[in-house]
């Protein structure tokens, strides 16, 4: 992928990445903290994996944006399977989102986008096939809410969540009804439980 200051490559994580140079927003301090500090600890642990936006510069690869992703599951009561009420007596299973974040010289080129759509393509091509995995999932920074909904992500629809007091309101994706859609070829609004 090509931007205005170069290109830029989505990968994982490497052991060699420089993570110290990502400029953030104060308030998103502990973004940049997780990519300093515990980033490569959790990837080689495989506790979560971080795939990153690297730029190449004259003093080697940058780091510009990057996602963190983990297994988990969304309570049942928070999505709607009428595909498969059979499913409806467990939490389903999701990818979870960890951490998005990207500098903010880099704000508005698509990066974090094209992070979701890699995150994506690596749950339709790599786990759902071998194993079940139907939604991705976040906690969402509430300022960042219309962004989600616009990647097609829906906000869970009960009091909790929706209460302005919640800072990071769950969202969700159903990565099956998007798998359909692209089979079908056709493009429908995403529908909350």
């Amino acid at each position: 992928m090509s931007g205005e200051d170069g290109v830029f490559t989505l990968r994982p994580l490497e052991a060699t990445d420089v993570v110290n140079k990502l400029d953030m927003a104060h308030e998103d301090d502990a973004l940049r903290a997780f990519l300093k500090k515990v980033a490569h600890k959790f990837h080689a642990a495989d506790t979560a994996k971080t795939y990153v936006a690297v730029e190449g510069t004259d003093q080697g690869p940058r780091i510009r944006s990057y996602v963190s992703i983990s297994l988990s599951e969304i309570r049942r009561e928070y999505a709607n399977l009428e595909d498969c009420p059979e499913a409806s007596r467990f939490n389903y299973p999701a990818i979870k989102i960890g951490r998005l974040a990207t500098d903010r010289r880099y704000e508005r080129r698509g990066l974090a986008g094209a992070l979701i759509d890699l995150v994506v393509g690596i749950a339709q091509d790599q786990i759902m096939p071998h194993a079940g995995c139907r939604f991705l999932i976040l906690d969402a920074n509430r300022a960042k809410i219309s962004y989600y909904q616009r990647r097609g992500f829906v906000l869970v629809q009960n009091p909790e969540n929706l209460d302005a007091v919640n800072q990071n309101p769950v969202m969700f994706m159903d990565l099956h009804r998007l798998t359909q859609q692209a089979a079908d070829g056709a493009v429908h609004e995403p529908e909350p439980a």
